[in-house]
């Protein structure tokens, strides 16, 4: 008989052990769940400026701006944007709490890869960078900047052209 009460005292002092790994499991899980939502909201783009085809960094600082009126103003520097040569990145944004900010070039009518460079927060709105593009076969090529900022509610795309010529 004392065998029948020790397993019954065993299988009631089991049950808490369960229960407390089965809530463990489960805050885990939320933690991971919660945590992936937080994820995917950042890197979902909420709005993007139109592109200025007009403005071309190549020659002057451009400015993209939202519905919203928030906006991103991006220079390059030196001028001419020469391809395998570093260039300087400086970018201002105004009426965005920006949380991160990269830029993804990308070729406007030729394939050249996806370069991807994060920008450094300097102070208030700005932020800077250094950035090297790969050299095009052609004597000059159009490529598209976009920077994505990274803000609590998810990320906001600034599209800017310019052209870079062969070294």
């Amino acid at each position: 008989m004392s065998d029948e009460i020790d397993k019954q005292e065993t299988a009631e002092e089991g049950h808490p052990l369960l229960w407390s790994i089965t809530a463990l499991l489960l805050l885990v899980l939320i933690a991971v769940a919660g945590y992936k939502y937080r994820e995917h909201i950042r890197s979902t783009v909420i709005a993007t400026a139109p592109l200025d085809s007009n403005c071309m960094l190549n020659i002057e600082p451009c400015t993209a701006t939202l519905s919203n009126g928030s906006s991103a103003t991006l220079a390059i520097a030196p001028h001419p944007i020469v391809a395998a040569t570093p260039m300087q990145l400086s970018l201002q944004l105004n009426g965005i709490a920006a949380q991160d900010v990269e830029i993804h070039f990308r070729g406007e009518s030729m394939n050249m890869g996806l370069s991807q460079f994060i920008l450094t927060h300097q102070s208030g709105g700005n932020f800077a960078g250094e950035a090297i593009l790969p050299v095009c076969v052609r004597n000059s090529m159009i490529w598209i900047a976009d920077v994505l900022v990274a803000t609590p509610q998810g990320k906001l795309a600034f599209p800017f052209r310019f052209e870079t010529i062969h070294p």
